[in-house]
């Protein structure tokens, strides 16, 4: 069963947060959202040793339930479409209660994002009028482009592809896979932070 742990000298908690404690000594599969690219697989990679991918945070925490293992989650967690949000960090957190426990809570920047034009569509931000973007992002969405219609996807990678095959004018997307995405082109890129949760399962005296 993990254990809550001591920070690591590789972990980036933010300068002042009290949300500090990222772990250590985790040697449980850590399970948290595909494809290659995502936030999740960055923070996980850069904090435990063996990590899966999944589609969907949700999946994450029903695989570590049924095996064993630990789950790593954001708290900006969202899954949204069109009709509204489905599905929220809040939502995981209790559903599971009693049986995943919080291991571990800690503050970290995310990897650069950026707002990216397909140029084949558009010259400018001012041009966008189609944005793909994740549901956590939708703050950066109305700062930098708020008059763009927006259309969902379930991680940021998949707004990038969506935007490269001409499904939307831009997107809102990690820097590092905008750049090995043809034909994107970044315009504005900045560095929000994310609040990650490490869950595992509960004692059985606590279910």
């Amino acid at each position: 069963m993990a254990q809550l742990c001591c920070p690591p000298e590789k972990s980036a908690p933010c300068p002042g947060s009290p949300y500090t404690t990222a772990p250590r000594g985790i040697t449980e599969t850590v399970v948290t959202l595909g494809p290659q690219g995502t936030d999740a697989e960055a923070t996980a990679q850069l904090h435990f040793p063996h990590v899966e991918l999944t589609d969907s945070f949700s999946q994450a925490m029903e695989r570590a339930w049924n095996r064993d293992i630990c789950a790593l989650v954001p708290t900006g967690y969202l899954d949204r479409d069109p009709s509204g949000i489905q599905q929220s960090w809040v939502d995981l957190h209790f559903s599971y209660l009693g049986r995943l426990r919080l291991l571990a809570l800690w503050e970290q920047p995310t990897k650069d994002m950026c707002v990216a034009l397909n140029p084949r569509r558009v010259a400018n931000v001012s041009e966008v009028r189609t944005l793909a973007v994740h549901p956590a992002t939708l703050a950066f969405a109305r700062e930098y482009v708020p008059q763009a219609d927006i259309t969902y996807v379930r991680a940021k990678p998949l707004a990038a592809q969506l935007a490269a095959r001409d499904g939307a004018d831009a997107c809102i997307a990690s820097l590092d896979v905008v750049e090995r995405t043809e034909p994107l082109r970044p315009v504005k890129v900045f560095r929000p932070t994310m609040i990650w949760c490490l869950y595992g399962r509960a004692p059985k005296s606590a279910r």
